[in-house]
């Protein structure tokens, strides 16, 4: 049964890519969907809610999705564990803390881990970015749990306008909910975006005309964005 609902996802695939239907885009949360949108014509866009990088990879592989913006490109298996799939790198960025406006820290200067450690973090949950992960609960803080599966603004960044808590962010992402503003503390890691899609697509006219659209639009961003660096 498995072996032949492939087969027709497959064909679903050709059909699409031919323009009969049309072709399926995945995107995570934030940063994605305000690129795509407007989506490009014969797109249609996923429910943009995934948290991780497992289950978007496993739609692509299913050929359930033909392609999907990634912005945590360093939480993804190293090439050798993901022979099948194509990245097209799009953006670097320092992936910062964040707080609320009213936060005591949020005027303050040259923070050190000191400082941060007076206050709590939204952890990031367990199995979806453990690199990030890793290096965050890295500089010892006192991590709050959250389930943020799926996304939920509700779960994520609401929970930081308290003015208490503490959040990893980006000035992409920012730009999609500027309601929080960075800490002037060094970035405890960065990470990038990326377009990914099944390596036997990476060269379909669809594909490439997608990425043109996210390269003009991420040039557009950039330009207001001083840490965003394009690829």
């Amino acid at each position: 049964f498995s072996a032949l609902l492939q087969m027709e996802r497959e064909l679903h695939q050709q059909g699409r890519l031919l323009g009969h239907m049309p072709l399926r885009l995945e995107a995570c949360p934030l940063a994605g969907p305000m690129l795509a949108h407007p989506l490009p014509q014969g797109w249609i866009g996923g429910c943009y809610d995934h948290v991780g990088v497992e289950r978007p990879m496993q739609l692509l592989r299913d050929r359930v999705i033909d392609a999907w913006i990634c912005d945590a490109v360093d939480d993804l298996p190293p090439p050798a564990g993901r022979p099948d799939l194509a990245l097209h790198p799009l953006w670097r960025n320092p992936v910062a803390l964040h707080a609320a406006p009213g936060h005591p820290l949020a005027r303050e200067r040259g923070l050190t881990n000191d400082d941060l450690r007076s206050f709590p973090c939204l952890d990031i949950p367990a199995g979806s970015f453990e690199r990030s992960r890793n290096l965050l609960h890295g500089l010892g803080l006192d991590h709050r749990p959250t389930k943020l599966l799926p996304y939920s603004q509700t779960d994520w960044e609401d929970r930081a306008k308290d003015a208490f808590t503490l959040l990893c962010f980006t000035s992409l992402n920012r730009l999609a909910n500027p309601d929080l503003v960075p800490l002037d503390a060094p970035a405890p890691f960065s990470n990038g975006g990326a377009l990914v899609c099944h390596r036997d697509l990476a060269d379909h006219p669809p594909i490439r005309m997608l990425l043109e659209t996210l390269r003009f639009r991420l040039a557009q961003k950039a330009a207001a964005i001083s840490d965003l660096e394009r690829v």
